[in-house]
């Protein structure tokens, strides 16, 4: 398994009894991490359409908080 399909597996694990699937790893962007500046791929997520946007903020808070490597989450909207 490469480091991509490992952070893939990693975020669709969080992600399964939520009804959300990451799709695919973007490029690297900044984020932050305790007070300092990490480089790091974003992940693009599928989220049902039907969810609110304080769900998919919260969803994503945990998603970067719970998978090292992941800087930024983005909504799939394809």
């Amino acid at each position: 398994m490469t480091p991509d399909e490992e952070l893939l597996s990693k975020v669709n694990a969080l992600l399964e009894p939520l009804e959300c699937k990451a799709t695919d790893l973007g490029p690297n962007s900044v984020g932050v991490q305790g007070d300092a500046r990490f480089y790091g791929p974003c992940v693009f997520v599928n989220f049902p359409s039907e969810m609110d946007w304080e769900k998919i903020a919260e969803i994503s808070t945990r998603i970067v908080n719970e998978v090292p490597g992941i800087s930024r989450v983005m909504r799939n909207l394809a």
